[in-house]
């Protein structure tokens, strides 16, 4: 009986960001993956005093939301949610962000997105209602017009940036060149723009030929109008879980 782990052999880019990458490297690698990292972006958070400032013209909201772990992350150390606001956390990701300061998310949408926030019974009749949404500078406007367009008083306190980040060394470079690559996991559209600049000795030509891995059908249909010429495969959700299980059916199911 093979006692062989079921993702030997198989070797993936992990694009994450460098602080949000360990998690799912270890996973996969727990998993027998051999797992080379190249952070497409990277996250800086506003300064302080900016911070301060949006925070200090916020009003207590009924619902407060965030789209992000970074969200969390880069808003917490200077922002404490009054106690009758509800919570909403886009994800068990950022769920587990926000125990990290002692906050529980009130409720979790079904599906781990924008929409799925928007589908919940909490935020369908909030006409009126005070709704602070935490993200990220450019983060993409469906949450807050559509809450708008249901009556409620949106604001956005943007307390992050996402920059490109450095391009794979030479060495990385070199090591991808001597190897078969069976996946790119790329978990936001930000990373997916950046992901061709990300390999200079390879060329985007090479990026494009990869086989992607990707959270909506949306990415993909943007991955193929850039060029790319595999259809990607969908994850559906951002999380660990659903990220292992497309590449375990992809790689194993399937071959």
């Amino acid at each position: 009986m093979s006692n062989s782990k079921p993702l030997t052999h198989i070797t993936v880019i992990n694009s994450r960001p460098l602080h949000q990458r360990e998690d799912l490297t270890l996973r996969l690698r727990q998993l027998g993956a051999t797992v080379i990292e190249v952070p497409c972006i990277t996250i800086q958070h506003e300064k302080k005093t900016i911070l301060q400032q949006q925070i200090s013209q916020l009003k207590t909201p009924q619902h407060l939301i965030f789209v992000s772990a970074n969200a969390v992350h880069s808003l917490l150390p200077e922002y404490q949610p009054p106690a009758e606001t509800h919570i909403i956390a886009i994800g068990p990701g950022t769920a587990d962000a926000l125990s990290a300061y002692a906050i529980k998310a009130d409720t979790i949408p079904n599906h781990y997105s924008s929409q799925g926030i928007l589908d919940l019974p909490e935020l369908q009749q909030v006409c009126e209602q005070r709704i602070i949404i935490s993200c990220g500078y450019h983060s993409r406007p469906q949450l807050q017009h559509t809450l708008a367009q249901r009556g409620a008083n949106v604001e956005c306190i943007q307390s992050y940036r996402r920059t490109p980040a450095k391009p794979a060394s030479r060495i990385v470079e070199e090591t991808i060149k001597k190897t078969a690559i069976n996946a790119i996991i790329v978990t936001s559209q930000v990373s997916l723009d950046q992901l061709p600049q990300q390999f200079p000795l390879l060329g985007q030509q090479w990026v494009k030929q990869q086989q992607l891995l990707l959270i909506t059908q949306e990415q993909a249909q943007q991955a193929k109008k850039v060029g790319f010429t595999s259809t990607p495969w969908i994850a559906g959700q951002a999380d660990i879980n659903s990220l292992i299980d497309c590449l375990l059916y992809h790689t194993t199911t399937c071959r």
